[in-house]
């Protein structure tokens, strides 16, 4: 495979200057010691260390070329990394012009395991950054400020996107990009898009390393030729080359395998029919009537529809996830979801009175399944013995659901009991320093069963466990070669549960099974010396692009969207009223178009896109079209970040420190658009003769008895409906509610010179 003398005469698809071949002075070597991989918790700041065999390598390779190093989780990728970044740091100091070496990982909670890594282990001036920082704010000076104070950046992708994106970064200052968990290089993925965007189009490309467990992230059965067509196309993106470890001796040796077994449980022994029957009777009820309220209010309400909608979702994600519990987890899980649900029921004593009443049937609904299932409760009793245990499951709301049961079941009294999930968009996710607590009590051992989703898969460290346990099989091999790597004591056990007697079960684990070793066998047999272009170029679909000529900023088709939403977002609004774009489609021969009408205060109003061939892609176009138009009139910079005005420091003390002012004033003056009605037109002003008019009287009444609003008459030509001429409204003003009413007079006659 790949030796050591092999690789010398190599060719190179690039050389690069910036690493030097002769070994660097950090390095200690000792054939005696082997090296461990430090926890990034200890306070101890080593700055030799002593590489394995196998790690240098892979350094010795990396040096000369991009590659993609294919290691099993726990052997020590950061190291080798690590050995790199010193090398091109020795190189950065040595030269004048400044070059950074920017980091990335997938996740906040690798970004900060690694940046405590790499701050330990080098001399260089390490920083990292993430969404929960503020960074999205930043401006070209901050920008500017941290890479004149910094030579090691680790961030998130999607913060190295922004920055390129806005011209506050640029790749030709970078000189090594290192690409954590680098299988994620595909479709959508922020890794792929810096890489097509920027990577593929600079001048002077920086050098490239990836790391990954393993290249191959589809689920089912691979073939050789499907693990070689996916390695083929993430080299290709990465412009690199994979490269892994042919003898495993040394690397067995150090990090000990898991000993894996399957443990066989028997289906659910009450299946719950009746049980599921009157809670899908009282789902659909609760949803009909919140879809009745939906639809009676649709034309008329559109934020409360909007609320509607959200709080139907709601119901039915809920409804599916006790139901889910119910067929997996048993009635003492599925009660315990329910509470869940329960617990997440937002305040709504602020809220308009309809949507009140609606959150109060969603909440009887909860109440009512609760009841249900509550009625007959069997509590179950296991027996198990003292472990260090990582339990994988595959929802969130699984995890919650056993970590609860776990605390309540006595002869588990002994366990110390957590769960760990992601921090996404979700009601049931954890926050992320909650997951950091987390996580810091599972490492101190303060907490030694923790249930998990696939946050934890990914590189996170974590105390080596005896036991790892896959409650939900894996799904794709890069989550079976993942979690296995998290079990590394000597003697520990990588357990998949399967359910006796369940074929569909035992055949996906086989097939995982026989996919790695495809994998496995796909990297070991690739020899670039036989390839003589080593990499196919790369060949990527120019997309609709908006590029500023003074700063190079850009933004695409695919990020225009977030562009128009932050935008919006930056616009005046109140706790009543929040700014967002409005979208409307059309459709004409098979073709899409989509108008963009924008709030009343932006800089431009209305936009209509271009054809398109599916509603996706025209709603991109149009806001790609007013991403053009706002910086055209300003709205935007040359960074394409919006120009709006903030209301000054001493305002907002001002406003702070007199917040009754009166209904009228300038400091309640708001802006609203005007347009023209044709009802509300006419020529009876340039008539001689008697003009009638219908009249109609508008009332208001506040809630607060001392304020007092004037009512008028309105006189047009034109007869209104009857249900909008004699009706009612609910006008929610800051501090206090109005309601409105509208009330028909009859008709009026007046003379010209009345009119």
């Amino acid at each position: 495979m790949h030796s050591p003398k092999e690789e010398q005469g190599e060719p190179l698809k690039r050389s690069f200057s910036e690493a030097s071949s002769d070994p660097p002075d950090w390095m200690v070597l000792d054939d005696n010691e082997t090296a461990k991989e430090e926890d990034p918790s200890s306070s101890s700041k080593p700055k030799d260390f002593n590489p394995r065999g196998y790690q240098l390598q892979v350094y010795e390779v990396a040096k000369r070329r991009n590659i993609i190093a294919v290691l099993d989780t726990g052997v020590g990728k950061t190291i080798i990394a690590v050995m790199l970044i010193k090398d091109f740091g020795q190189a950065i100091e040595s030269t004048e012009s400044k070059k950074l070496i920017i980091f990335l990982a997938p996740t906040v909670h690798l970004v900060n395991q690694q940046f405590e890594y790499i701050k330990d282990h080098t001399s260089l001036e390490v920083e990292q950054y993430y969404g929960a920082k503020g960074v999205d704010e930043w401006t070209l000076d901050c920008w500017e400020k941290e890479t004149k104070e910094h030579d090691v950046l680790v961030m998130t992708p999607q913060i190295l996107l922004d920055a390129l994106r806005k011209a506050f970064l640029s790749l030709e200052m970078v000189s090594l990009m290192i690409i954590d968990e680098c299988h994620r290089a595909t479709g959508n993925h922020p890794y792929a898009k810096i890489m097509k965007e920027f990577y593929h189009k600079s001048n002077n490309k920086p050098k490239i390393f990836g790391m990954t467990a393993s290249p191959v992230v589809s689920k089912g059965v691979l073939s050789s030729n499907n693990c070689d067509g996916q390695m083929s196309e993430l080299e290709c993106v990465l412009d690199s080359l994979i490269y892994t470890i042919e003898d495993r001796t040394e690397m067995e040796a150090c990090v000990p395998s898991a000993k894996e077994s399957c443990r066989f449980f028997d289906p659910a022994q009450f299946p719950s029919l009746d049980l599921k029957a009157k809670v899908e009777a009282s789902w659909l009820k609760t949803d009909a009537s919140l879809s009745n309220l939906q639809s009676s209010l649709q034309n008329s309400h559109k934020d409360m529809d909007d609320k509607l909608k959200n709080l139907r979702k709601r119901l039915s994600n809920d409804h599916a996830k006790v139901l889910h519990c119910l067929d997996n987890l048993g009635l003492i899980c599925a009660y315990e979801a329910v509470n869940i649900c329960l617990e997440n029921i937002l305040d709504t004593t602020e809220e308009s009175k309809a949507y009140r009443e609606s959150v109060l049937q969603y909440k009887n609904f909860l109440e009512e399944i609760q009841c249900r299932i509550g009625e007959s409760l069997p509590l179950g009793m296991i027996e198990t013995r003292q472990v260090l245990c990582l339990i994988f499951v595959e929802r969130i709301i699984t995890a919650k659901v056993i970590d609860r049961f776990a605390k309540k079941v006595s002869c588990l009294s002994h366990f110390m009991v957590s769960y760990m999930t992601g921090s996404n968009t979700s009601v049931d996710s954890l926050a992320p320093k909650i997951q950091k607590e987390t996580l810091q009590s599972f490492r101190s051992g303060k907490v030694n069963l923790l249930f998990t989703t696939d946050v934890v898969e990914e590189g996170i460290h974590v105390p080596n466990c005896c036991y790892v346990i896959r409650f939900d099989l894996p799904k794709t091999v890069r989550s079976y070669v993942q979690s296995r790597g998290r079990a590394r004591q000597n003697n520990s056990e990588f357990i998949m549960m399967l359910e006796r007697g369940n074929v569909k079960q035992r055949n996906q684990l086989y097939d995982i099974i026989r996919s790695e070793y495809s994998m496995t066998n796909s990297a070991i047999k690739r020899d670039p010396d036989s390839d003589p272009c080593l990499l196919k170029d790369y060949t990527f679909e120019e997309t609709n692009v908006f590029i500023v000529d003074a700063t190079g900023a850009s933004v695409t088709a695919d990020s225009a969207v977030s562009l128009i939403h932050k935008y919006c977002g930056k616009l005046l609004g109140d706790k009543y009223y929040t700014p967002k774009p409005n979208f409307q489609f059309t459709s004409s021969e098979g073709l899409y178009k989509c108008k963009l009408t924008l709030p009343v205060n932006a800089a431009v109003q209305t936009i209509v896109g271009p054809p398109s061939r599916n509603y996706h892609l025209a709603k991109q176009l149009v806001c790609l079209e007013a991403c053009k138009q706002l910086h055209q009139m300003g709205a935007l910079d040359d960074h394409l970040i919006p120009s709006i005005e903030e209301p000054s420091e001493n305002a907002c003390i001002s406003k702070g420190k007199d917040s009754g002012a009166g209904a009228g004033t300038t400091k309640r003056k708001e802006l609203h658009g005007t347009t023209c009605i044709q009802a509300l037109c006419g020529s009876w002003g340039e008539k001689s003769d008697d003009a009638v008019f219908f009249a109609y009287k508008f009332d208001f009444k506040c809630n607060i008895i001392t304020v007092v609003y004037s009512g008028f008459v309105l006189l047009i030509e034109s007869k209104l409906a009857d249900d909008v001429g004699n009706t009612e409204m609910d006008l929610f003003l800051i501090g206090k509610m109005v309601k409105a009413s509208v009330s028909s007079c009859g008709q009026v006659c007046l003379n010209a010179e009345q009119v």
